[in-house]
């Protein structure tokens, strides 16, 4: 992964390329029916980039932006919301995080079914989150939620993480944000996840298709020995920008209390917090 100081695309950045089809993108859809949608958006060059970003073939060198392919992904990653209604379906809550206030039952049972830990961390200047990625696919129904559900409560944690990592960019003095760091933890990965690998390629496009130039860095910790047969059938599911960045550990690195902030890194991960991530568990409907 090339470090932050030489990738281009960014707003303090920007080639002359890229910085014509910013405009002509915001150009566009200021023309469009999405123009009220974008009114409130908060950063809407850092926003924009994501997608235009999202774009390039070459991701590592020149960038170049594709501003009528990232018109089609800004719009579908729009009618997404607007099809879930997750702007009307949270308020804003402290720190300008969202917070659900219309069904708070369905929220607390996605955290049971799949619990994550992020915070903004001052070492990595980065958000990073931990999720049970191995028990999670490994015990996860597809009907523990409708299809709608899974999508919204998916979007609603992404727009949760967004938000935390503009806040981070802005603490750090960071021109936009560079993506959040994802810690996985494939303890309890079962041979069982083989009979989800649509599904946990559903929840992953999610991401991807909505989501675009989030994720900075995957750490897979905790490999099991069958995580390879796992991994085999997920790849050909994940696109190579995601798998560039994907590093995977037998254990946990001893380095991660230097790469990450001890006093937010849970114990179990190599840092001195004390919080335990819950194990994921099955809906009780």
């Amino acid at each position: 992964m090339a470090p932050i100081s030489t990738l281009s695309g960014y707003k303090d950045s920007l080639n002359n390329q890229q910085q014509q089809s910013l405009e002509e993108l915001k150009e566009k859809l200021n023309s469009s029916i999405w123009k009220a949608d974008l009114e409130n958006q908060a950063d809407l060059d850092s926003f924009l980039l994501r997608f235009l970003r999202a774009t390039c073939s070459d991701k590592k060198d020149a960038r170049t932006f594709r501003g009528d392919h990232a018109f089609d992904r800004v719009t579908k990653h729009l009618e997404f919301r607007k099809k879930h209604s997750l702007d009307s379906y949270f308020s804003t809550g402290e720190c300008g995080l969202p917070k659900i206030v219309k069904q708070p039952a369905l929220w607390s049972a996605y955290l049971a079914v799949k619990p994550n830990y992020f915070w903004k961390d001052d070492r990595a200047k980065a958000v990073v989150m931990i999720e049970r990625f191995g028990m999670f696919a490994s015990t996860v129904e597809t009907t523990d939620f409708e299809t709608d559900e899974w999508e919204a409560l998916s979007g609603h944690l992404l727009d949760r993480v967004s938000e935390k990592m503009l806040e981070t960019a802005k603490a750090f003095s960071i021109s936009d944000s560079r993506g959040y760091i994802a810690i996985c933890d494939a303890k309890g990965l079962g041979i069982s996840m083989l009979t989800r690998v649509k599904f946990v390629s559903f929840i992953n496009d999610i991401a991807a298709n909505h989501y675009p130039e989030t994720i900075r860095g995957i750490h897979i910790v905790n490999a099991p020995w069958m995580f390879g047969t796992a991994y085999s059938a997920i790849k050909p599911l994940l696109d190579p920008d995601t798998l560039e960045k994907m590093q995977i550990h037998n254990g946990v690195p001893e380095n991660f209390c230097e790469i990450f902030d001890p006093e937010k890194l849970p114990k179990e991960f190599g840092g001195q917090h004390e919080y335990q991530l819950p194990h994921p568990l099955r809906r009780k409907k």
